[in-house]
């Protein structure tokens, strides 16, 4: 996403650049602004879709499945069994390490 929006920055650069090279200072101050609050919003509202994305596949650690671009539903419309992936073994020797004497069974 982010080679993307920088991408199309530099396309929106470049046209920006040919709408303002005859116009009077305060035109292209006029310009400029309503260039740059659009390039803000475009830019927030892309990475505000990515974080509701990743929130909704990754949110209870389990990956929600997709298909052809779309979380997958159930044939009654709920969602897919997600997989449920294991920790890293790393994860699990820190938790005993952390808490072994509270988690130990006696």
């Amino acid at each position: 996403m982010q080679t993307d929006l920088e991408e199309g920055f530099i396309t929106d650069v470049e046209k920006f650049d040919n709408r303002a090279k005859n116009a009077t200072e305060n035109e292209v101050i006029t310009l400029l602004n309503d260039f740059s609050g659009r390039q803000a919003k475009k830019m927030m509202d892309e990475w505000t879709k990515l974080d509701q994305y990743l929130l909704v596949k990754y949110i209870d650690g389990n990956v929600k499945k997709e298909e052809n671009g779309k979380f997958k539903r159930t044939e009654w419309g709920g969602c897919a069994m997600p997989n449920q992936p294991e920790y890293p073994q790393w994860f699990y020797r820190q938790i005993v390490k952390d808490h072994g004497n509270i988690i130990e069974v006696k």
